[in-house]
C-alpha cells in the first residue's frame, strides 16, 4: 500500500470542501435598468425561474430606505428615484437568496439641445471586477490540478518506476 498519496489526496479534498458553499448552490441575480426617473428591477434564479414575491428595497448612500416593495409574478419591481446620487438595490427572496447592486444616478445633462441623449444615464456597478474573479477562479482550478499532479508525482518510486527484483508485483 502506498504511504504518501493518501494525505495529499485528503488535503486536496479538504481544500475543495473548504470552498464556499455558494459555488455548489443555484444562483440568484438581479438586473437593474433605469428608464426615465424609474428604476426597474428583475429578479431571477440561474435556472431561469423568476423570484415572485421577493422583498425589494432601494437605499440611499447613508443606508436610509428610499422605497420598498415586492416583486410581481414576473419577478419585476419598479420605483421612482428621487434624485441624483448612488443607491443600492437589495432583493431578498428568502432561504439565503439575496442579491444587491449599486446604481449610480448622475446629475441631469447640462448640454441642453446639443445633447443627443434623451435623459440621464446610469451606471450599474458590480461587473467592474469580473476579470479578476475569473482569473482567481482559473488559478484555484489550476492549483487543484497541480496538487493532484504533485500527488501522482510523489507516488512514483525513486528508481524511475522500475520494480526492484525482490519486490512483489503490484496488481493492475
Amino acid at each position: 500500500m502506498r504511504d504518501r498519496p493518501f494525505p495529499i489526496y485528503l488535503m486536496c479534498l479538504g481544500c475543495l470542501i473548504a470552498l464556499p458553499g455558494r459555488s455548489w448552490g443555484h444562483g440568484f441575480a438581479i438586473e437593474c435598468h433605469l428608464r426615465g426617473k424609474r428604476l426597474h428591477v428583475r429578479a431571477r434564479f440561474d435556472d431561469g425561474t423568476v423570484a415572485t414575491a421577493a422583498h425589494a428595497e432601494l437605499r440611499d448612500r447613508a443606508g436610509n430606505l428610499v422605497s420598498e416593495g415586492r416583486t410581481d409574478e414576473k419577478g419585476q419591481w419598479s420605483c421612482e428615484i428621487p434624485g441624483p446620487g448612488p443607491y443600492r438595490v437589495v432583493v431578498d427572496a428568502g432561504d439565503g437568496h439575496r442579491a444587491s447592486k449599486k446604481v449610480i444616478w448622475p446629475r441631469e445633462s447640462t448640454a441642453g439641445a446639443a445633447s443627443t441623449r434623451s435623459g440621464p444615464t446610469a451606471t450599474i456597478a458590480g461587473s467592474e471586477h469580473r476579470w479578476l474573479k475569473l482569473t482567481i477562479g482559473i488559478a484555484v482550478i489550476g492549483a487543484v490540478f497541480f496538487g493532484l499532479w504533485l500527488a501522482r508525482w510523489y507516488q512514483r518510486p525513486a528508481n524511475g518506476g522500475k520494480r526492484l527484483s525482490g519486490e512483489p508485483p503490484q496488481p493492475g
